[in-house]
């Protein structure tokens, strides 16, 4: 049998620290969620666990690992380089959106917006890099936890897409992505002209992986070029960027 992907789901008991547990493993560099893997950005529970265990109070955290999982983390600048080969970079951009910030943060709530905002400004300082952030909106409550939601990001990258292919800026985009999402985009700037390149992992969307001109699997091979160790993490702008995230939302665009 062959396994590409394991989950490790820890819950603890009540406590007013659970809401803390996640900011701090963040601070500590775990990357860890206390929902499921699609709900990018939000800190509520599981709905599958809720769904499983209705009554319980009991905090749960989410680990994810995969074949994938080593010790090093992703280098923007490699990455970049990769995905332009053979073409003139024009610009690379970063698609994200900085934490729910409350009025009444906690230290450690703080730190961790901080830390974002830091990684952000950092991969700014790359050469022909744009950070887009959305932002996080906090939708109320469920099961008596804060529901927190990342609204504009992809609409962000659709649409320079299509722009950029419209006003013939580009001849080539190249993108991280997985789901169906992007394909209306992706086939706007097909019209325009404009090649499109996906790179993506083993279980991307059969219509993306359908509807793209070329398409790179992110192999071992592929993820050891693009990494760099935690010891290595960067002291000014121009060197590796090593984020406390995942490179999803990386979009290439190739200068016409």
């Amino acid at each position: 049998m062959r396994i590409n992907a394991l989950f490790l789901n820890v819950s603890f008991p009540e406590s007013e620290e659970n809401e803390m547990m996640l900011f701090n493993l963040d601070l500590q560099g775990i990357s860890a969620s206390g929902g499921s893997a699609c709900s990018s950005g939000a800190t509520t529970g599981s709905h599958v666990l809720g769904a499983l265990y209705p009554n319980s109070k009991r905090g749960a955290v989410r680990f994810s690992f995969s074949k994938y999982t080593k010790v090093e983390e992703i280098d923007y600048a490699a990455l970049v380089r990769r995905m332009s080969v053979g073409n003139e970079l024009m610009r690379a951009y970063y698609y994200d959106a900085l934490p729910f910030r409350r009025h009444n943060s906690s230290w450690p709530e703080q730190q961790y917006y901080n830390g974002r905002k830091q990684f952000f400004a950092r991969l700014s300082g790359l050469p022909r890099f744009t950070v887009r952030l959305g932002q996080t909106e906090f939708r109320g409550h469920e099961n008596g936890k804060p529901i927190y939601v990342q609204k504009r990001v992809d609409v962000f990258q659709a649409v320079d897409l299509v722009l950029m292919a419209a006003k013939r800026i580009i001849t080539d985009a190249a993108f991280v992505a997985g789901d169906s999402d992007f394909i209306p985009a992706i086939k706007a700037a097909q019209d325009e002209g404009v090649v499109v390149h996906l790179f993506h992992g083993r279980n991307a969307h059969q219509d993306l992986l359908e509807c793209c001109d070329e398409r790179t699997l992110l192999t071992d091979e592929f993820l050891q070029s693009v990494s760099v160790k935690p010891v290595s993490r960067i002291r000014n702008a121009h060197q590796a960027v090593v984020p406390p995230a995942n490179a999803e939302n990386v979009y290439v665009t190739a200068q016409a």
